[in-house]
């Protein structure tokens, strides 16, 4: 995956590429399943402050937390960041598992680390119990030295 194409743009993470309409006739909406169920959840707690959910107080990092907070970092601060949210996350959902293995995290990692003034671009892939890969970019604009 480049990272390059990413550089300047301000891009929205795409939740997932796909849905299974098995239950439209019982549900009208989209509904997530598999790997990209798997995917969504992942951000959602990347991206969740921790103890800021009310039903799971467990769910979360800190890691948009610790980057406000952070007047200007380094790029090995954010990649450590990144690192510890991941393997934070990935033991979350470990944690509460699906009763489909196509739902549940096997590992997580960095699997790409760009940075440059005012920007960083982390690929993660997602490793499913099934053995289904997923890989994706978050893009972050903080004030990198």
């Amino acid at each position: 995956m480049s990272l390059v194409d990413y550089k300047d743009r301000k891009i929205d993470i795409m939740m997932t590429d796909g849905y299974t309409d098995k239950l439209s006739f019982i549900f009208p909406n989209k509904i997530v399943a598999g790997i990209q169920k798997m995917v969504q959840n992942f951000i959602l707690r990347f991206f969740t402050a921790l103890g800021s959910n009310i039903i799971d107080q467990n769910a979360g990092t800190q890691f948009a937390q610790e980057l406000k907070t952070a007047p200007q970092v380094e790029s090995g601060y954010i990649y450590q960041l990144m690192s510890m949210a991941v393997t934070d996350v990935a033991s979350q959902m470990q944690q509460v598992p699906s009763n489909f293995d196509d739902e549940n995290i096997e590992s997580a990692r960095i699997s790409s680390f760009e940075s440059e003034k005012g920007y960083a671009n982390v690929g993660i892939e997602l490793i499913s119990k099934v053995g289904e890969s997923y890989e994706f970019i978050v893009p972050i604009t903080v004030p990198i030295s």
